[in-house]
């Protein structure tokens, strides 16, 4: 099992990406090696929901532990299992609103692989969810003129 990290390298390598977002920069505390990493890159359609399933890992780690305290000392144990608990609910949040869907990365992934991902297929094309007139109401009136309904959408007739 390894552990690295470079902050030159963010853009570039996405397990030292996943690191910088959920904060496990510290080679003096590891809290997932890079193995763990690179698997969760793999499982998950975006970077974002990797770091969600990083952060449910470590948390997991925390939540086994007891708080301890000694003398004036105390070891919170059940903080950090909150704290990696919550992020990865952000990291959710965000993975959920970039749209992506099975196999496609987000838009963002692109600047952290630069374009030789795209050329070499490691990118899927995102299909949009949003289309022209999705949000037009014709209730109670139908509009008038040379506008067309689309039939596939069950809008029309």
């Amino acid at each position: 099992m390894t552990w690295s990290y470079s902050v030159d390298q963010l853009r570039s390598n996405p397990v030292y990406f996943i690191r910088d977002q959920i904060g496990d920069a510290d080679s003096t505390a590891p809290l997932l090696q890079d193995e763990e990493i690179a698997q969760a890159v793999s499982a998950n359609a975006s970077l974002y929901a990797a770091a969600a399933d990083c952060c449910r890992k470590i948390a997991n780690r925390f939540a086994r532990k007891v708080d301890q305290t000694a003398g004036t000392m105390k070891l919170a144990f059940s903080q950090a299992f909150k704290s990696y608990s919550a992020a990865a609910i952000r990291f959710d949040t965000i993975a959920s609103q970039s749209g992506v869907g099975a196999g496609n990365l987000p838009g963002g992934v692109v600047s952290l692989f630069g374009g030789d991902a795209v050329e070499a297929g490691m990118l899927g094309t995102p299909s949009s969810i949003f289309r022209i007139g999705m949000h037009d109401n014709f209730y109670p009136v139908a509009p008038t003129g040379q506008e067309q309904v689309d039939v596939d959408q069950g809008q029309g007739e």
